[in-house]
């Protein structure tokens, strides 16, 4: 998936503009020369100009201390994505959200909001669940993203019903709430195609995907 927008990542970079540089590091790790000597060049450069190591480095300095600093680089991790800076995310960064300010927590929905479109965008199940995982920690809640996808036009009928299958007799990857996604799916997905399936407006693979779906869920 591409990098965020010129936009998007200058809007971050200004909703978080008033966070410095910290090396925080506790007694046992500030013995480490080369680190010493990583943190006094990190310090001297804009955070702008921090390149793909400079980041994973920066956040590598803290993690005895993961939540100091956070909100300094989170900008670059969400820039980043690549595996190791959405691992983080996931690992490390959580509890961030439930300290964002509101301009930050704009910033973030604005960045949510266009990671989405983007994976609906690719219609692969897998992206989707990732970006939903994502979208979760970042601002909290997933029901008005699921809701925009079902209000799409056409009816994304065949999609919503396989995202379903796809992970109903499996997991989810956290910070989602499997029960919380299968009662918005029972809701609007097994229920509510159901009138569309009665009334001869799904293809018989979907009719037939959705059957499978609701002998899974016990309707």
């Amino acid at each position: 998936m591409g990098s965020p927008s010129d936009e998007l990542r200058e809007k971050l970079q200004v909703a978080f503009s008033g966070y410095k540089f910290r090396d925080e590091r506790c007694g046992m790790c500030s013995v480490d020369a080369d680190a010493d000597l990583l943190a006094k060049r990190l310090a001297k450069k804009p955070l702008r100009e921090f390149t793909a190591d400079d980041t994973l480095s920066y956040c590598r300095l803290l993690q005895c201390q993961p939540d100091t600093g956070a909100k300094f680089i989170f900008p670059k991790l969400l820039e980043l994505r690549t595996t190791e800076s959405e691992r983080l995310i996931h690992e490390k960064y959580q509890k961030l959200r439930l300290h964002f300010t509101p301009p930050e927590q704009l910033a973030v929905d604005g960045y949510s909001e266009n990671e989405w479109h983007t994976a609906l965008g690719t219609r692969d199940l897998a992206t989707i669940l990732s970006r939903l995982s994502l979208i979760k920690i970042l601002s909290g809640r997933i029901e008005p993203f699921l809701a925009e996808w079902l209000g799409s036009n056409p009816p994304p009928h065949a999609a919503l019903v396989e995202f379903a299958l796809s992970f109903w007799k499996t997991g989810v990857p956290e910070p989602l709430d499997k029960q919380e996604l299968q009662d918005w799916l029972l809701t609007n997905v097994v229920r509510g195609f159901q009138r569309a399936a009665d009334a001869g407006q799904l293809p018989d693979r979907t009719q037939q995907a959705l059957g499978l779906l609701r002998a899974y869920s016990g309707q």
